[in-house]
């Protein structure tokens, strides 16, 4: 006599329990033996879930990028770039007026 196979419960939504029930009539199969045919071809295939872990990579980056801390550090960032440029346009011109000054002595 054969061991049976060990019993396992999972838990689906309706949904898919719907989409199961709807493929194993499909397949003339039992709703067991749909998901464990399932199952069965996904590892066969070498079932590769990098793409799938990129997604979630992808979409918590987006998230990240989109939260009010790293938008804030975006804005402080260019605040600094253009205090920058004003501070290297006041020193030039301090270096004009300078030169100006300096001629105006060497005259007097």
């Amino acid at each position: 006599m054969k061991n049976p196979a060990p019993d396992m419960k999972i838990r689906v939504t309706p949904a898919l329990r719907s989409m199961i029930d709807a493929a194993a009539r499909t397949s003339g199969r039992t709703m067991n033996a749909e998901i464990a045919a399932r199952l069965e071809w996904s590892f066969d295939k070498g079932y590769d879930a990098s793409a799938e872990v990129e997604a979630v990579k992808a979409n918590a980056l987006k998230k990240i990028q989109a939260s009010p801390i790293i938008q804030l550090e975006k804005q402080m960032i260019a605040v600094e770039a253009r205090v920058e440029r004003q501070i290297e346009e006041l020193q030039q011109r301090v270096d004009e007026l300078e030169a100006k000054v300096a001629t105006l002595l060497k005259k007097a």
